[in-house]
């Protein structure tokens, strides 16, 4: 008989995720994952929730090449990992309102909804790591089930491309670490 008294949830976040940042117009920003955090606490849920650690993908999981397991090629990594190194510039709507500045840090879009900043590379990587750590605790058994209060998102990433706000896939990256770490 199915009771949620048994019913453990394991979960994470990590606030490395909420640097990752273009402007408060764009729908994925950091805001989405605070309400998350928030409403957890208003309903006082975090009592119930089993927490686990954020951490950083590593290379390994995160690449199908050089020994890797990961759902993403070596150039899509490294891309990523080189994107600190871009010029971030301003994005101002207007350049007669000095508060501006603070709606539009520094960013750089690759794509039409798509972008990075100087964060992105390590927010990338702790997403994907916290998504890795939930699905890990619940293989192990020690959760019922698992959320990641994550971002960027990464559901939307191809194997080398970037898309829909994502930058690393952690779905496949879960997928692929579950076969690697669990195969039974």
């Amino acid at each position: 008989c199915f009771s949620y008294a048994t019913v453990k949830t394991a979960f994470t976040w990590d606030s490395r995720c909420l640097k990752h940042e273009a402007n408060r117009d764009h729908l994925e920003k950091p805001e989405r994952v605070v309400e998350i955090l928030n409403e957890i606490k208003h309903q006082g849920l975090f009592s119930k929730l089993q927490m686990v650690e954020g951490r950083l993908a590593s290379k390994e999981e995160l690449c199908r090449e050089e020994g890797g397991y990961g759902p993403h090629t070596k150039d899509h990594v490294k891309t990523v990992d080189d994107s600190v190194h871009l010029t971030f510039k301003p994005r101002v709507k207007s350049e007669d309102d000095p508060e501006d500045s603070k709606l539009y840090p520094p960013c750089h879009y690759i794509d039409s909804d798509t972008y990075v900043n100087e964060y992105s590379n390590i927010a990338a990587r702790t997403a994907v790591g916290c998504v890795l750590n939930v699905t890990k605790s619940v293989l192990e058994g020690s959760a019922t089930n698992g959320f990641a209060a994550i971002r960027p998102p990464g559901h939307h990433a191809g194997f080398h491309n970037f898309s829909g706000f994502c930058l690393y896939n952690n779905v496949a990256a879960a997928a692929k670490y579950a076969k690697e770490k669990f195969p039974e």
